[in-house]
């Protein structure tokens, strides 16, 4: 755990809040595993959960209140000394905005039931949103959801090690099997990840001269 800052909790926190410079607090989860995220409650950024891409792409006032959740969290973990002078290229930490599971439509028109999924998420990601969800902030997401009392673990309809997010293009599975330890964060993982698909693209036959 603590793929860049070492720390499966880099702040030593479960939840904490971030003021902006709106005056605004939102609370968030600040977590390291795979690469490090930062959850944050839809509602608290004026989203629902089941906005698609496009939506939240043009959306320039709440990716402005994001981009500064994410500069914030960047400087709290040490990614930079400053967050008024973070990189508007760097891509770390994401940020996901997670809303409690609900009836919604994917990108591509097929329909998810709330049943279906534990929360929905929306990933962040250089000021714009994933089309579907990168597997690393998958593995965080799990990661952290597991976590009692962070951000999306009190989103999960309920206690489960098959974490299933709802993203903008479907369902993710990540099995995330959890056990509190007495060194580091206090917690450590004894299974951590999910399954990928693969599909054969080509099949052929090379016919090479014979020696004789």
């Amino acid at each position: 755990m603590g793929a860049k800052t070492g720390k499966l909790l880099p702040t030593g926190k479960v939840s904490e809040e971030i003021h902006l410079e709106s005056g605004k607090s939102v609370e968030v989860s600040i977590c390291d595993a795979g690469n490090p995220c930062v959850f944050v409650r839809a509602e608290q950024v004026g989203f629902s959960g089941k906005e698609l891409p496009p939506e939240i792409n043009k959306n320039t006032m709440v990716l402005k209140v994001i981009s500064e959740i994410k500069d914030k969290t960047a400087e709290r973990i040490g990614l930079v000394s400053n967050w008024k002078a973070a990189d508007p290229n760097s891509f770390l930490p994401f940020v996901a905005v997670v809303a409690k599971s609900a009836d919604y439509t994917t990108s591509n028109g097929e329909q998810v039931g709330a049943s279906a999924i534990e929360f929905l998420s929306r990933l962040v990601i250089l000021n714009g949103c994933h089309p579907a969800y990168a597997g690393t902030g998958a593995i965080c997401t799990a990661a952290c959801a597991s976590i009692p009392g962070s951000v999306p673990n009190k989103l999960l309809r309920s206690p489960t090690e098959i974490v299933r997010i709802g993203h903008p293009k479907g369902v993710m599975p990540v099995k995330s099997a959890l056990r509190e330890t007495t060194k580091g964060s206090g917690y450590e993982f004894s299974f951590l990840g999910f399954s990928r698909t693969a599909r054969k693209i080509m099949d052929g036959v090379v016919y090479v001269p014979s020696a004789d």
